[in-house]
């Protein structure tokens, strides 16, 4: 895993798996884990459930190509990872506890969207009108479409981000709704092509 301490275009992957001629590196997906906290929220009837979580973006088809998928719930299809899109999210485990929420559920994201608005401005002279951009929340509805188990997020983070607190979003939700994050990444996920030195890779 390469990590960076700003983030760049998740294009450098192709420059990662490039290095060399292709000769080291059999593929490179990026990763963006978004540098602030966001909140779930699953709304059953009158009774709601927040959790906060960690946004971990992906590329569905290159982190599938690089990563050994983890242990899933037996409700989360194996091929939960290739069906990341705009409408679905994968769960680690104590998210999905803390919402109480299964495969199939349809949960919300909040997120901060930009709308104008017009303020009248009382003056000598008569009312005039300023437009301004302001932040007001929204929220996007998602489909669970997988659960992550096991004992390792406990222990694996990012940062000061814990893996255990991850919810899994494809690039194209970070685009439509962190557009200030488009297509940024912060980490690579390298898989070395067979009998490769390691350290020859990461040097």
């Amino acid at each position: 895993m390469v990590t960076l301490s700003e983030p760049v275009d998740r294009s450098l992957a192709d420059n990662l798996t490039n290095i060399d001629s292709g000769a080291l590196i059999d593929n490179s997906a990026p990763a963006l884990v978004l540098p602030q906290k966001s909140l779930l929220l699953f709304n059953e009837t009158d009774q709601e459930r927040t959790a906060a979580t960690t946004l971990l973006v992906i590329d569905p088809s290159s982190y599938s190509q690089v990563m050994t998928e983890p242990l899933l719930s037996e409700e989360t299809p194996a091929d939960a990872f290739t069906r990341l899109n705009e409408e679905n999210v994968i769960l680690t485990e104590p998210i999905a506890n803390t919402l109480d929420v299964d495969v199939g559920t349809i949960i919300q994201l909040r997120y901060v969207n930009y709308t104008e608005i017009v303020i009248p401005v009382v003056t000598p002279n008569g009312t005039s009108f300023l437009t301004k951009i302001v932040p007001v929340p929204a929220w996007v509805n998602f489909t669970v479409i997988g659960i992550v188990q096991g004992a390792f997020m406990e222990t694996v983070s990012v940062g000061s981000f814990s893996l255990a607190d991850t919810c899994y979003v494809a690039y194209d939700i970070l685009n439509d709704t962190f557009p200030q994050y488009m297509d940024n990444a912060t980490m690579f996920f390298i898989k070395s092509k067979a009998n490769q030195d390691l350290q020859l890779i990461e040097e």
